[in-house]
């Protein structure tokens, strides 16, 4: 049985294959440190401009001290009704409302004046200094004063102060001597008995002894306290700079992952496929380019690793059955490194003494022959329209001989009419030039264009062995990657593995050293 008749009838064993997954990221600590150190950038510069701004800000803002001056609210019982015609404040079944009602009664214009008069300074800004505060679950109504230098600030907090006391006080002695007249011509005229004339008496009497006194009502506890600086507070202020800084790296860490549409760890994309990584290829240093890389271009930690990806897909592949190998190198969207990798794992094939043939099946935005430094008289168009054979379109290098063959898309063809002549490729005509190629190589590879983007090679996958996905770290785009595997799965594909382009380098792949390709050693040569 040849190797399409064995694929094609365990199309419908492959279905049955759960190989997907639901895409659900792992939950925990571990997930959770991936994404901080994902985006470390954010993480780290975030608690840094906090820290700068807030050195900033001690540098520039004003130094500013603090005095407070307590005063205990003492209410007079509700019951009492002369003291409650005097305007005392009186008790009420919520003790809290009797501090805030002192704390308003002592809020006024003409107590700031009176503070101000006393400090030679505008009421304005006293009253823009002055906070007065009720203490909760207390008796207590706090003075609270702000200024940029601590004398004034215990000034200002004494004399407001003072001057809520001294308001108060007076208030009360007016009141009195409104009342107290009227008490005394009551008690005079007194007809009721006996007993009303000594009731007006002892009325008389206590209101006299409030008189003769200050409004019992507020009392000071004492002198004000001692002002302490409140702003800035240089530690104080770092240290809260640092953690607020470092909470917000990390909000935005969370936050741009969840909105970050793009592949960014390799644990993604195991939550996605079932299926092993055959090889890691490190990030290039050089800039981003729409061309693929040549072996000549490429580090020799990347050169290294499409090694491991040749020997990890070739034990993938049947062994023993003596036939040619195929495979095809798909992607999810454009400019992941799938042509790098088809031109890479072909070179080294060629390399290790097999005879290797790389089909460009993507007619649309073909790149192989510019990369590879070669201008074909024919190509897959030609080959596939019969006006030249397979053997006439393969086009060799000077740098890897015969052992590599390519047949290219011609660029001509994109321009005018790449679209229509890729639908050969779903033709028996598409079928039967992998066939041929087989015949001629012991490898052979087909570079597809992305399946999202366009199936013209889809065919192609029912007639290779394996079936190569390439993604890249940073570019492919997570539902890209799944609409790929689920159209990979109804057709009964299930890939040998992936190629995960643009990992970080790691210290073992510097073990290697600068191996020349044979187009360095070439170069050299002549020099």
């Amino acid at each position: 049985m040849s190797a399409r008749t064995e694929r094609r009838a365990s199309t419908g064993e492959d279905r049955g294959r759960s190989w997907l997954r639901s895409g659900q990221e792992r939950s925990g600590l571990v997930s959770f440190v991936a994404i901080l150190r994902e985006r470390a950038r954010i993480v780290i510069a975030c608690p840094l401009i906090a820290l700068l701004l807030a050195i900033a800000y001690l540098l520039t803002a004003p130094t500013v001290y603090e005095s407070r001056a307590d005063l205990v609210v003492n209410p007079v019982p509700a019951t009492e009704a002369t003291l409650a015609t005097l305007g005392l404040i009186r008790e009420s079944s919520d003790p809290s409302l009797d501090v805030e009602t002192a704390a308003q009664l002592i809020n006024t214009p003409d107590i700031a004046a009176d503070a101000a008069e006393g400090l030679d300074v505008d009421p304005e800004s006293v009253t823009a200094d002055v906070l007065i505060e009720p203490i909760p679950e207390s008796n207590i109504v706090t003075v609270v004063a702000q200024a940029d230098d601590p004398e004034r600030a215990e000034a200002l907090a004494e004399a407001y102060a003072g001057a809520a006391l001294d308001d108060r006080t007076e208030n009360l002695h007016a009141r009195i001597d409104e009342v107290l007249p009227q008490l005394r011509d009551q008690l005079e005229d007194a007809s009721a008995g006996e007993f009303a004339g000594d009731s007006l008496a002892t009325q008389i009497a206590q209101i006299e002894v409030l008189r003769s006194g200050p409004d019992p009502t507020l009392q000071a506890v004492g002198p004000a306290d001692a002002a302490v600086q409140i702003s800035p507070r240089p530690l104080f202020d770092l240290l809260a700079a640092v953690v607020a800084g470092a909470l917000i790296g990390v909000a935005l860490a969370l936050a741009s992952r969840a909105l970050d549409p793009r592949l960014r760890r390799e644990e993604q994309v195991r939550d996605l496929f079932d299926v092993p990584i055959l090889a890691r290829i490190p990030r290039q240093s050089e800039a981003r380019t729409e061309r693929p890389l040549s072996p000549d271009r490429l580090t020799p930690g990347a050169r290294e690793a499409y090694r491991t990806l040749r020997a990890t897909l070739s034990a993938a592949w049947p062994r023993g059955s003596g036939e040619p190998r195929s495979a095809l190198i798909t992607g999810s969207s454009p400019s992941e490194g799938k042509t790098t990798t088809a031109i890479n794992l072909a070179t080294s094939l060629a390399l290790g003494g097999s005879r290797v043939i790389l089909i460009e099946s993507d007619m649309r935005r073909p790149s192989i022959a510019a990369a590879m430094g070669i201008e074909p008289r024919y190509g897959i168009a030609g080959a596939l329209l019969r006006e030249a054979s397979l053997e006439e379109a393969l086009v060799t290098t000077p740098v890897y001989g015969p052992n590599l063959r390519l047949l290219v898309a011609e660029p001509k063809i994109a321009e005018h009419a790449g679209a229509a002549t890729a639908e050969l490729l779903s033709l028996p005509a598409g079928r039967e030039l992998v066939d041929e190629a087989k015949r001629l190589a012991d490898f052979v590879l087909i570079d597809s264009p992305p399946f999202t983007e366009v199936i013209d090679s889809l065919p192609l996958a029912f007639e290779v062995d394996q079936v190569l996905v390439v993604a890249r770290l940073g570019k492919s785009r997570l539902a890209r990657l799944k609409q790929l595997g689920e159209l990979l799965s109804e057709n009964g594909i299930r890939p040998a593995g992936i190629a995960l382009v643009g990992t970080a380098s790691t210290s073992s792949q510097y073990y290697y050293k600068d191996t020349p390709t044979p187009r360095r050693r070439e170069s050299a040569a002549r020099r």
